[in-house]
């Protein structure tokens, strides 16, 4: 019997590759050879040691001067013309011959493409070569994802986008944008969510439900969660983090201190830190404000608010910036910083989680039954800080500079520490917690791509 070959396809970023690794790691446990494409080889150590084989492919996300000027875009273009996700289809154009004799050259030939759906090389290509293509949503489905119809118009009649959908139809006979969107090419045929059925977001807006009409397959597994899997703690930092001081940590619990996490998690500081987080942060009023403006905001006011409660430790990631605590108060003697945390470990033990709201974030907490306080930054996280405030899990910080308070935060982090029985934030996190280990974790994703390889074998065969 062939050995199954399960192929990763992989954009940078932390909280799309996390919740894979797991994945990857039990499909090396059921007897699969693994082979992971990513264009990172800061990645290369954290894939290895989950069982897969690194592969280096072309970064979609990443729009480098030679490559632009390949492209014709001119040296004074503004940024906004040709920075993600307007490079996406043309680099996916050129990435996709390469990629596609990649796939052939594997050996065993993949089973299965499972595949991140800002990577729609991935799925172009398995469909060139009749093998199934699994996308794997790590957000709590496309309705977190949707934009005013006004953005997506602006992105997909950018010069730069059309000119990748042609070459890509006219090469492979492939329209993108027929059950796709820029940033959610999800395949027709199989899509595994990192959520529970009770937390999909379904297609929402016209364009989405225009699009994904067809596409049923949508099966929540929950968080992919496995504390022996090393994980990436930021994508940017390369150099391992300070250990945390945990016979410490553990002793003041112990003697009835409340831990509590914060974490604004890895795009405010690294690919917007110097950068305004522009129109998609519009709605939440931070379109003209630079990731390092927003950290400094939620630092300062938790810095202020939390000085004095000495009945809780604070576990903090500030990221990889030197720079990001200038011009801020010294940081109180209760809190205990770290460029990065790890994250499971933290949840694990803490009462209480301040956060940016990221899927993965949010779904590894609840996942633990910890209650949060959510301030968003943009994309799915003001969505999914009403989310957290629906399950009665935890509060909202929308719109965070005219939300986040001293007073405000303070009595939102009073509520979720709250040690008494009556805590109805940490009652609703626990509800929240029992749903998504029905979804059935990891076991659930690989079972149901071990299916979708059986089920492509035996349509093959038929053939």
């Amino acid at each position: 019997m062939t050995q199954q070959h399960i192929v990763f396809v992989n954009v940078t970023a932390t909280g799309h590759v996390n919740p894979t690794l797991p994945l990857v790691k039990e499909f090396c446990s059921r007897g699969a050879k693994v082979t992971y494409f990513t264009p990172s080889e800061g990645l290369r150590g954290i894939v290895e040691s989950a069982g897969a084989t690194w592969r280096p492919t072309l970064d979609l996300l990443d729009f480098p001067q030679e490559l632009r000027e390949e492209f014709g875009v001119a040296r004074d273009a503004p940024p906004e013309s040709w920075m993600f996700p307007a490079c996406v289809l043309p680099l996916t154009a050129k990435s996709l011959p390469s990629l596609i004799a990649d796939f052939k050259a594997l050996e065993p030939r993949p089973s299965a493409i499972v595949y991140d759906p800002f990577m729609p090389n991935a799925l172009v290509a398995a469909r060139v070569l009749g093998i199934p293509a699994v996308c794997m949503v790590t957000v709590p489905g496309p309705g977190v994802m949707a934009e005013p119809p006004h953005v997506t118009a602006a992105l997909e009649a950018n010069p730069l986008t059309q000119m990748g959908r042609r070459q890509i139809l006219e090469t492979y006979n492939f329209d993108v944008f027929e059950q796709g969107i820029l940033k959610e090419f999800y395949s027709p045929d199989h899509n595994i969510v990192t959520t529970s059925d009770d937390l999909f977001a379904k297609p929402r807006g016209d364009l989405q439900i225009q699009r994904f009409s067809n596409i049923t397959a949508w099966k929540c597994v929950g968080p992919l969660l496995d504390q022996s899997v090393k994980r990436v703690a930021h994508a940017k930092v390369e150099k391992a983090a300070e250990p945390l001081p945990w016979d410490f940590i553990d002793a003041e619990v112990r003697s009835g201190k409340r831990l509590l996490c914060l974490s604004m998690g890895t795009v405010a500081n690294s690919h917007f830190y110097d950068k305004a987080l522009g129109g998609h942060a519009l709605e939440n009023g931070l379109a003209e404000v630079t990731g390092k403006a927003f950290l400094q905001h939620v630092f300062r006011t938790a810095f202020e608010t939390l000085r004095h409660e000495k009945d809780v430790l604070v576990l903090m990631a500030v990221g990889p910036n030197a720079d990001v605590l200038e011009g801020l108060p010294a940081a109180p003697e209760n809190f205990i910083l770290r460029e990065t945390l790890p994250q499971l470990d933290v949840l694990s033990k803490c009462h209480g989680f301040i956060s940016h709201g990221g899927a993965n974030s949010m779904h590894e907490a609840l996942g633990f039954g910890v209650p949060m306080v959510v301030v968003p930054v943009f994309g799915d996280q003001p969505i999914n800080a009403d989310t957290v405030a629906r399950l009665g899990a935890g509060l909202s910080f929308k719109r965070p500079l005219e939300t986040l308070t001293t007073e405000a935060l303070s009595e939102a982090v009073m509520a979720i520490l709250n040690p008494e029985a009556g805590n109805t934030y940490r009652a609703g996190a626990e509800v929240a917690m029992q749903q998504l280990k029905r979804a059935g974790g990891v076991p659930a994703a690989a079972d149901y791509v071990a299916q979708v390889v059986t089920e492509s074998a035996t349509q093959l065969a038929g053939a």
